[in-house]
């Protein structure tokens, strides 16, 4: 398969503004950034992505790490075009994390309908990854084994099966993997279907918990709708769903951020600021709301 173009060329003037995260709250830092540079673990990600740049032309790694970057928006304003082309790049050099990335943004249709043509292109490369993913992932690497949960929950490289999924979202789960415990909060909610019957909303609680803590939006946004409608058991609690919400849409999470505006119309002032202190306590009163 023959190269891109230069990873320089793709990431044009987006990387020169990215602006500090002001949140001092745990930030959602995608396992494989959690041991990159001193840059990456502070933070500071404008200087993470110039030292990336620096070498990606050169480096697989530093091309999946710059599109773990821009698809998850840290710190940078998130482009998911950006990210697949990045994935590419180092998908074409056999990078198998790459090629998994780039196989789902092809499936989910980045920011539009996927066409058909990609999503055959997507299976193609989702097979292409598994092999590698599996050693890695019975080796103990979790975003491996998260993406084995994947792969067996929606049979896009393996004949679907739920229960396998469910060890695998596990695994990563219990090595603090952020987007395995939303999985898995998920998956004991009972979001998967009739024919998974697995449903524990106490361990579901657990599991977004655990992950909404560790700075992920889409687990805080869920636990903002818990609290706000009294589900998985809860009782309804305006002020803990808008500390969920503020929280989420700190992180541009936008269901968050139309959540906590539609919630605010029907506060009084008093549970205005109540929620306020609580966020404040929890993001620090720069981030709250940012």
């Amino acid at each position: 398969m023959k190269h891109r173009l230069p990873v320089v060329a793709l990431l044009g003037f987006l990387s020169a503004c990215a602006p500090a995260v002001k949140c001092s709250a745990p930030v959602y830092l995608p396992t494989d950034l959690q041991g990159g540079s001193q840059a990456l673990q502070r933070g500071d990600y404008a200087t993470a992505i110039r030292q990336l740049e620096a070498v990606a032309d050169a480096d697989s790694n530093a091309q999946y790490q710059l599109g773990l970057i821009y698809e998850e928006g840290l710190g940078t304003q998130q482009d998911r075009r950006l990210a697949a082309s990045l994935y590419s790049i180092a998908a074409y050099r056999d990078h198998p994390k790459a090629q998994f990335h780039f196989a789902y943004l092809l499936w989910e249709g980045i920011d539009r309908a996927s066409t058909n043509s990609e999503r055959y292109a997507a299976r193609d490369w989702f097979s292409l990854a598994s092999r590698q993913l599996l050693e890695m992932a019975e080796a103990g690497d979790p975003e491996a084994q998260y993406m084995l949960g994947y792969l067996y929950g929606t049979g896009k490289a393996f004949a679907m099966d739920r229960a396998e999924s469910k060890i695998w979202f596990h695994r990563a789960a219990e090595q603090g993997h952020a987007k395995a415990q939303y999985e898995l909060g998920r998956l004991y909610q009972g979001k998967y279907g009739p024919q998974y019957d697995d449903k524990d909303f106490a361990e579901a609680l657990k599991w977004f918990h655990l992950a909404a803590e560790s700075g992920y939006p889409a687990a805080q946004y869920h636990l903002g709708e818990a609290y706000r409608w009294g589900t998985l058991g809860l009782s309804s609690d305006n002020i803990e769903a808008m500390v969920w919400y503020e929280s989420a849409a700190a992180k541009r999470h936008e269901g968050a951020s139309y959540a906590r505006d539609e919630l605010s119309k029907s506060m009084t002032p008093q549970e205005l600021a109540a929620a306020r202190r609580r966020t404040n306590d929890w993001c620090g009163p720069e981030g709250a709301g940012a």
